[in-house]
């Protein structure tokens, strides 16, 4: 998980927008999903990209209808950058 956090980080960084936000779409039993909250989610917010890019938590079967993915998500989680 530090990796991905640390991926998500460089992947994030260089964005100059306050319009955008880290989709998360997860479900229950995911077990990639509770590793991430049991390892990461209290951090994330306290780190410069969590707070230039906060994260937004969907659920995979009930997708929400302003974003628009270019592919539905199939696996979790599953994060996706979106601005405006």
């Amino acid at each position: 998980m530090k990796r991905l956090l640390l991926a998500l980080s460089f992947a994030i960084f260089p964005l100059q927008a306050l319009s955008a936000e880290l989709v998360m779409v997860e479900q229950a039993g995911c077990h990639w999903c509770a590793k991430w909250n049991e390892e990461i989610s209290h951090i994330y917010p306290k780190t410069d990209e969590g707070k230039r890019v906060p994260l937004r938590r969907v659920d995979l079967r009930d997708l929400p209808d302003g974003i628009a993915f270019s592919s539905p998500p199939v696996f979790t989680p599953t994060f996706v950058l979106v601005e405006d």
